[in-house]
């Protein structure tokens, strides 16, 4: 299944906090390296969307592991709200009935000849192990893609597995989640291209997240843009919850906008 995005995107009421580099005494931790809080992320967001721009290139949202869909299509919905306002500039992809990270790949190339996207500039978006189908499709390492068909220019993921799902080193239940285990063959390859790569790499987290981990989510020598969930439920759903935090919606859009992001500089998160 994919998609292009609608241009009408509503602000999401996603929780949060400020960014001061501390634990504040209601056990949130601060990253002083993204100091953004919602009121201010939600500020900016209706910003964009009453100044609409013209993005340099199609963007490309790839979705979960099983996922049905909706986290791609409602995170293209949003950014296309505040970004160009064209639903014809994104597209999604879901693959729930993919077994392998390489077969989800497949479907991906399949989706992006369709739409006429091979051989062009694109940004990728890759949501959990969509990050990795993502880098997978930019390098080419598993056979699918490579930089010749899949021209990336950015790669941006969002509580990716790129060291291993922490859930995963307990079992699995498919050849996917035992390629997204840490040492996995795929990871390993991907990892041995990542120093060739013609694409820019941004990673974020959401801290708390018991599926992947926070400190699993950007590859080996690189760290990810974290926050910290805020409140009872976005703290026990954290993996889920990294397309819906208003502060990483911001920045993601921003620098699709060709503008100045919010997440000045990558570290190593202080908890998974």
């Amino acid at each position: 299944m994919s998609g292009s995005a609608s241009p009408r995107a509503g602000i999401d009421a996603a929780e949060g906090i400020e960014a001061r580099g501390i634990k504040a005494s209601s056990g949130v931790i601060h990253n002083p390296g993204f100091a953004l809080t919602v009121g201010k992320a939600l500020e900016a967001m209706r910003s964009a969307r009453g100044k609409p721009v013209r993005l340099a290139r199609p963007v490309v949202v790839l979705d979960g592991w099983h996922s049905p869909g909706v986290p791609a299509w409602g995170l293209s919905r949003r950014l296309c709200g505040l970004t160009s306002g064209r639903g014809e500039d994104f597209a999604w992809v879901t693959y729930p009935w993919a077994w392998s990270v390489d077969v989800a790949a497949r479907h991906a190339m399949g989706v992006l000849e369709r739409g006429g996207l091979l051989g062009r500039e694109v940004d990728l978006i890759g949501i959990s192990m969509g990050g990795i189908v993502a880098r997978a499709l930019a390098s080419g390492v598993l056979g699918v893609g490579g930089p010749d068909s899949v021209r990336a220019v950015r790669v941006f993921t969002l509580a990716s597995p790129h060291r291993g799902a922490r859930l995963a080193k307990y079992g699995y239940v498919d050849r996917a989640s035992a390629q997204l285990r840490a040492g996995s063959d795929v990871l390993r390859r991907l990892d041995d291209a990542l120093p060739r790569r013609g694409y820019e790499l941004t990673c974020y987290a959401l801290l708390r997240d018991w599926l992947v981990g926070a400190r699993q989510t950007a590859p080996m020598g690189m760290e990810p843009h974290w926050v910290d969930p805020q409140g009872f439920v976005q703290g026990r759903l954290s993996h889920f919850m990294s397309i819906y935090d208003a502060r990483i919606q911001i920045d993601l859009a921003r620098r699709l906008r060709g503008e100045e992001a919010f997440a000045k500089v990558a570290s190593a998160p202080p908890r998974e």
